[in-house]
């Protein structure tokens, strides 16, 4: 294990300190509403890899404009998602990750 030791060591990206070097890539989900929304199962389903440990999440793109939708993606195309990306977040940095 002493040959991982590092991995498990604080690391900055620029001024940000992580708590360790584990990183989670970007994957699609599937867990949001109707609209693209992000909702519970989404804040669950980062809460659960934050509090397993990882010290950076990068979350899946998402639909900046309303014209360029799909189903089963992540919209922020309007006002009315941010208060679901804040309940993500809140749950990723309840356990220390960001």
């Amino acid at each position: 294990m002493s040959r991982f030791s590092k991995l498990f060591e604080p690391g900055r990206i620029g001024g940000l300190e992580i708590k360790n070097r584990i990183v989670m890539a970007p994957m699609v989900t599937m867990a949001y509403g109707p609209e693209g929304e992000l909702t519970s199962r989404t804040a669950d389903y980062y809460e659960a890899r934050a509090r397993g440990g990882v010290g950076l999440i990068i979350c899946q793109s998402s639909i900046i404009l309303w014209e360029s939708r799909a189903p089963v993606r992540c919209s922020i195309y309007d006002d009315k998602f941010i208060p679901g990306f804040r309940m993500v977040a809140e749950a990723i940095h309840r356990h220390g990750a960001k």
